[in-house]
């Protein structure tokens, strides 16, 4: 299938955003009553889609997609459609510079280092140790 792309500009804070005519006319047919918008993290969205009018808008969902982006007036989305009611989404800012949103951190079962390998707080009979700042080089031990 040959991927579709369109682009909305932002207006306003609404609850919800209106996918293109062109679009609707021929795709509109093919969309479920679910959009899965994928950003570049990978994270998806299920976000309601409601038809009425001949037109449909992304709506139930909609609004927690834009706070968790910040999406503000002047922001720009790209959409590429993919079938079966998927679309990948680039964000862009009012200077149309493509955002680049953290991804997920990584959980790690264990530390990767021991803070006492690292920095020592004890001698070895237990004896904690006096610290002092020096603006050089960091904490020190005294």
């Amino acid at each position: 299938m040959k991927r579709i792309k369109f682009f909305r500009l932002i207006g306003s804070k609404d609850c919800q955003l209106e996918v293109p005519s062109e679009f609707v006319e021929e795709h509109g047919n093919q969309l479920s009553d679910v959009g899965v918008l994928k950003v570049r993290t990978g994270d998806t969205w299920n976000i309601g889609l409601r038809r009425f009018a001949g037109r449909i808008v992304f709506n139930r969902g909609w609004k927690e997609f834009a706070d968790h982006y910040s999406l503000d007036a002047g922001y720009c989305l790209f959409f590429t459609y993919s079938g079966n009611s998927r679309f990948d989404v680039v964000i862009c800012d009012p200077g149309d510079a493509e955002i680049i949103y953290p991804t997920k951190p990584v959980k790690f079962k264990k530390p990767m280092l021991d803070v006492e390998t690292v920095l020592p707080m004890t001698k070895s009979n237990g004896t904690v140790l006096p610290m002092t700042h020096n603006d050089n080089q960091g904490i020190t031990n005294i």
